[in-house]
């Protein structure tokens, strides 16, 4: 019918504070939306038909001229427009997706879309730490290729995430080497979990442990309310129990581009620098082993201060070398990213070099 026609070329987007201004959003949308390849609409055609927003409630409908280009713009929910303010972009409640087998993903250049796509390269990493960011699970993820789509799941409540996450790549090739590589990392007192969201009924073998009646009637036949037998919400069928396990076991913007400034984490235990000369030590063989890549400049290893030892420090845990030149970061990040020091998996990112030199080190 007309309203269901109309409803699939129809978005919500939410967060529409006072400084986006209607026509730089739509010409801004419209360029975006025309960059993707798989777009079936004549390049002259401006995706959007209409705009409206309603500045009370800071919110906007927007409809497009075709499903198509609805479809496009969901999946760059998160996207930052003017380069600081994430877009909440979602579809309206009452529109029910039709069942006519055409794609409703699609990879925008530069986006990592928080919709991921159901299918055999969806990707489940769990037992992620509490500390870890949105950004800096990406980070670590990304050393197996560029991110299509990455969702952490958190709770409705308080807004921090819940340990766990789907996401796919833009190369499915690199789908198995990422799941054979992150699987059993150890992370702080946590090992990863990582494979393929759709692995039939099978729990993940190192999951059927963690909770007490999961295998042979546990959670799969415990009936919740109002949720089918052997199937949980937002779980793709056979990932449901192992999924389930690790949420009830564990009730915390685009990543920074590369500066002179490498993070790196899961490096260094606050028990690893207490002791003056072994800091020193840690602090030597990280600037021998930096140094291959280029000149560094700075080394900084956060840690207590003697006078105030249970006071805040920020950083803590996390290893900040500042290199004198950006390039030398990079190569320095990709040569590091993922091996391993003191038995502990490294992982790696970028700060702003304002932020450094500002320590403001927990950014």
């Amino acid at each position: 019918n007309q309203h269901a026609q109309r409803q699939a070329r129809r978005v919500y987007l939410g967060n529409v504070t006072e400084v986006i201004q209607e026509k730089e959003l739509v010409e801004f949308l419209n360029n975006k939306i025309k960059g993707v390849s798989e777009r079936i609409a004549p390049p002259t055609q401006d995706p959007v038909l209409s705009i409206s927003i309603n500045r009370e409630k800071a919110y906007a409908f927007i409809e497009f001229h075709s499903d198509q280009d609805a479809d496009i713009a969901v999946c760059m929910d998160g996207i930052l427009f003017k380069g600081c303010l994430p877009l909440k972009i979602r579809r309206p409640k009452d529109y029910v997706p039709p069942n006519d087998g055409k794609k409703r993903n699609f990879h925008v250049p530069g986006i990592v879309s928080t919709q991921v796509e159901d299918g055999p390269d969806k990707i489940f990493i769990g037992n992620l730490p509490p500390g870890l960011t949105e950004m800096e699970v990406k980070e670590f993820l990304k050393a197996y290729g560029e991110l299509k789509a990455f969702h952490m799941v958190k709770d409705v409540n308080t807004g921090m995430p819940k340990g766990y996450a789907f996401f796919t790549y833009v190369n499915s090739a690199v789908v198995d080497d990422a799941c054979k590589g992150l699987n059993g990392i150890e992370l702080g007192d946590k090992k990863l979990v990582c494979q393929r969201a759709n692995i039939g009924a099978k729990p993940h073998p190192n999951l059927a442990g963690l909770i007490p009646g999961l295998m042979g009637g546990g959670l799969l036949s415990m009936g919740l309310p109002g949720i089918p037998t052997g199937q949980l919400p937002g779980m793709p069928p056979g990932l449901g129990a192992a999924a389930a396990a690790l949420v009830m076991q564990q009730a915390p913007a685009q990543a920074i581009k590369a500066t002179r400034i490498l993070v790196m984490q899961n490096m260094v235990q606050p028990d690893d620098i207490k002791d003056e000369e072994e800091y020193k030590d840690i602090v030597e063989d990280i600037r021998e082993e930096c140094e291959r890549f280029g000149k560094v400049k700075d080394i900084v290893v956060p840690r207590p201060s003697a006078n105030n030892p249970a006071g805040v420090v920020k950083g803590l845990g996390k290893v900040f070398v500042e290199f004198i030149d950006a390039e030398d970061a990079q190569k320095a990040e990709r040569a590091i990213c993922g091996r391993k020091f003191a038995e502990r998996t490294v992982l790696t990112r970028f700060l702003s070099e304002t932020d450094f030199q500002s320590r403001n080190l927990d950014a």
